[in-house]
């Protein structure tokens, strides 16, 4: 199943349009179906995307192997000047501005669009620090708690730059303004879409019971916490999609016992390393 979650109507059209979804919710989120395509209006700002985002994902199987994806798709700022309006553009690392909490996407494919970091903060009008290249109010909340429900290599940022906030204009931006932005990246929208399904449905599975009993191996012989558990689970992933292979090199860790938590971190970020490498 594709998931797709837009702050607003106007970015949503043009999708809705394409792939000739029927809307069959008003409340609590408008949410429009097909057959294989939901797609969900959130309205502005963190809370609203978090709940959208468990809203529509709460019926779906957790299972790494499982071809459902999530995208958080919309208009965002520019904070950096390389970036102009109109570019179309997948988002690497969300960082969540008041939080200081940062998230990375498991980006598997060569999509050929241009690729930068993404700032959600909680209110545009308020001052804040240029930390990333882009802006927006959603994507670390949604990316938050689709994190809950899928692996980060189904999840996608993917985001159209609508105005230059390095410029500092005040300039408010119209309805049909978004609409005409997203009109001129429909077709790319779509093909970021189905490359990402076809990718997930025509590989191998990822983890095999192999694969599995590896990471649990590991896991338990370095005492990994639940959340590393699952960060080397998508690290192995991003190896094996690379490199088509499983990463023999896991196993030199089976015999490696850490005195300490300290200890069992550094030898974790190695691990990282080593697979993201």
């Amino acid at each position: 199943m594709i998931n797709i979650l837009c702050a607003l109507r106007a970015e949503a059209e043009e999708i809705i349009k394409k792939y000739r979804l029927k809307k069959i919710h008003d409340k609590p989120f408008e949410i429009f179906i097909s057959n294989d395509v939901r797609l969900i209006i959130s309205g502005i700002g963190k809370v609203n995307a978090a709940g959208a985002t468990a809203f529509i994902l709460s019926d779906l199987d957790i299972d790494f192997n499982s071809t459902d994806i999530f995208i958080n798709f919309g208009i965002c700022g520019a904070l950096q000047k390389e970036y102009v309006v109109g570019e179309l553009i997948l988002c690497n690392k969300v960082l969540d501005y008041e939080m200081r909490k940062s998230f990375f996407t498991d980006i598997l494919i060569d999509y050929g669009l241009y690729e930068a970091s993404i700032q959600t903060i909680n209110n545009l009008d308020e001052q804040y620090d240029f930390l990333e290249d882009l802006v927006d109010m959603e994507a670390s909340a949604a990316f938050k708690i689709a994190s809950k429900f899928l692996y980060t290599h189904q999840i996608y940022v993917l985001k159209i730059v609508s105005d230059l906030v390095y410029e500092k204009s005040n300039e408010r931006i119209s309805r049909g303004f978004v609409k005409n932005l997203v009109k001129n990246k429909i077709e790319t929208i779509i093909n970021f879409v189905d490359v990402t399904e076809s990718f997930l449905k025509n590989n191998p599975p990822f983890f095999q019971r192999e694969d599995l009993e590896l990471i649990e191996e590991v896991s338990n012989s370095l005492k990994l916490t639940f959340s590393q558990q699952e960060q080397l689970k998508n690290a192995y992933c991003f190896y094996k999609s690379q490199n088509r292979c499983e990463p023999a090199f896991l196993k030199d860790y089976l015999i490696i016992k850490p005195e300490n938590s300290k200890e069992r971190n550094v030898i974790f970020d190695q691990i990282k390393h080593q697979l993201y490498s």
